[in-house]
């Protein structure tokens, strides 16, 4: 009878703990076949969302010099706070800063003439290597 019940115990044990792994895996597997959209990257931009950003490059499911739903391309969402952690990111992921921004109206400026008339010298710069660096590899 004790043998019976010292069972039945690791065998729920065994289950449990089965129940623990799968559900983890299921997680993972959730995770690893998440599908981003341009608007997520967007809005992550905008809201410095630096993890997701990285996460949305890294799945490689976006194409980041794609325009979202709005007409704006994710390098432009730098430009409102002049972020440059984010313009970094954005730029070495392969953002093509020389697109015609929304904001230009009908000026036609574009994200590096933006960036490039802003007063925040650390801004300017990484837009102004990064052009430099390009450059260099052609």
């Amino acid at each position: 009878m004790i043998l019976k019940k010292l069972n039945i115990i690791i065998i729920l044990v065994i289950l449990l703990s089965g129940c623990t792994t799968y559900n983890k895996l299921e997680s993972r597997a959730n995770e690893c076949s998440q599908t981003y959209t341009i608007d997520q990257l967007c809005d992550a931009s905008l809201s410095n969302d630096i993890e997701l950003v990285k996460k949305i490059i890294d799945s490689k499911v976006v194409d980041i010099n794609q325009k979202d739903s709005e007409g704006y391309y994710p390098i432009e969402k730098t430009l409102p706070f002049e972020n440059c952690e984010l313009a970094i990111i954005l730029l070495d992921a392969g953002a093509n800063p020389h697109v015609i921004s929304k904001y230009a109206d009908s000026n036609n400026m574009t994200v590096y003439d933006y960036a490039l008339n802003t007063n925040n010298k650390s801004f300017k710069d990484i837009f102004i290597n990064h052009s430099k660096y390009k450059k260099g590899l052609n």
